[in-house]
């Protein structure tokens, strides 16, 4: 997918980074605002009302500077990396109900495709004594796939 306007770059030009969240200066009419929430979402952030800005899971500068030079937005993880997120509430089920991790003294646990987490998360809290190795390749979600977490990329 490309940045077919110039118009979205102009107004990706003017936005203002500041760490992990981006802010638009100027207030966008729906069609500017859909066109540049598309990139926006593309890379990753996602609008938060509270901090009146699109947030993003790390700092955004680089990938929003290779759309502006190029034109060519990321594909998603799902096609690149094969990467769907577990719901929270079906790997809590999962390892509760389709595992003796609970019945276990001290269970060790290796979770070779940690994505965000939700399974490393689900595990901890069925059994808080295991010890869990979480292995994700994709180095940016290994960072931020939560606080606690021993991850590897």
């Amino acid at each position: 997918m490309t940045v077919t306007t110039e118009r979205v770059k102009e107004i990706l030009n003017s936005a203002e980074v500041t760490g992990c969240r981006l802010v638009i200066p100027q207030r966008l009419n729906r069609a500017d605002y859909v066109a540049v929430n598309t990139v926006l979402t593309a890379l990753g952030g996602s609008w938060s009302r509270a901090n009146q800005a699109h947030v993003f899971p790390a700092d955004p500068t680089d990938q929003l500077a290779t759309v502006l030079a190029d034109g060519a937005l990321p594909r998603p993880a799902r096609t690149t990396e094969g990467f769907v997120p577990t719901p929270a509430e079906l790997a809590e089920e999962l390892v509760r109900e389709h595992t003796r991790l609970a019945e276990l003294p001290a269970p060790r646990v290796l979770e070779p495709s940690a994505g965000d987490g939700a399974l490393v998360d689900a595990v901890r809290t069925t059994a808080p004594d295991a010890t869990v190795v979480a292995v994700e390749p994709n180095a940016a979600r290994a960072a931020t796939s939560g606080a606690g977490r021993a991850c590897r990329s």
